[in-house]
């Protein structure tokens, strides 16, 4: 059961552009989230759980978290950035699109000066590389596609692989090739 009351308060940004010419049609799309509140409050049984560690009723050792202001606080970032780019004359299309997930801090972490562990920022491009065609009433695509264009590895974080993988992946730079078929309308 999830009776835990959480209020979130932020807003959105999101700008297309289009461009048809000559040469191609150029796409672009920007989206961003930006939150400005994140706060739960234990509610149901994490509210008895929360009340009995307080009573002394369980040991301080044992964690009760999860709670209170987690604005920038175990991956919740502040902010969010994707960004796409695609050009296309048929039959290529080429796309470049980007994310930015913003910074937050490590709670279960601290530097021996007190202060709180801050994993940075990071921003990770993907590409991608269209062919497509139409044979035997089906169209078909072909894709070749780089993730991780940059090889961006994720912030060191303490956790088990060494990052943070709620917010971030560590695949490293990594390509695909991919054919798809679809019956012609």
């Amino acid at each position: 059961m999830n009776l835990d009351t959480r209020t979130l308060r932020g807003w959105d940004v999101s700008l297309r552009y289009a461009l048809e010419t000559r040469v191609g049609d150029f796409n672009l799309t920007y989206l961003a989230s930006f939150l400005t509140k994140f706060d739960q409050v234990p509610g149901g049984q994490a509210a008895e759980l929360v009340a009995a560690k307080d009573e002394g009723l369980i040991p301080a050792s044992i964690p009760v978290a999860g709670f209170a202001d987690l604005l920038q606080k175990d991956g919740n970032q502040k902010a969010r950035h994707t960004l796409f780019l695609s050009w296309r004359r048929d039959p290529l299309r080429i796309a470049l699109s980007g994310r930015n997930i913003g910074t937050f801090y490590q709670n279960s972490l601290t530097l021996n000066d007190g202060q709180l562990y801050w994993i940075p920022a990071v921003t990770t491009w993907n590409a991608t590389f269209d062919y497509n065609w139409e044979l035997a009433d089906r169209d078909w695509r072909l894709r070749l596609g780089v993730n991780n264009v940059f090889d961006k590895r994720a912030p060191l974080a303490d956790r088990f692989f060494g990052y943070f993988a709620d917010a971030h992946r560590d695949f490293g730079r990594n390509y695909y090739l991919q054919l798809r078929v679809s019956q012609d309308d």
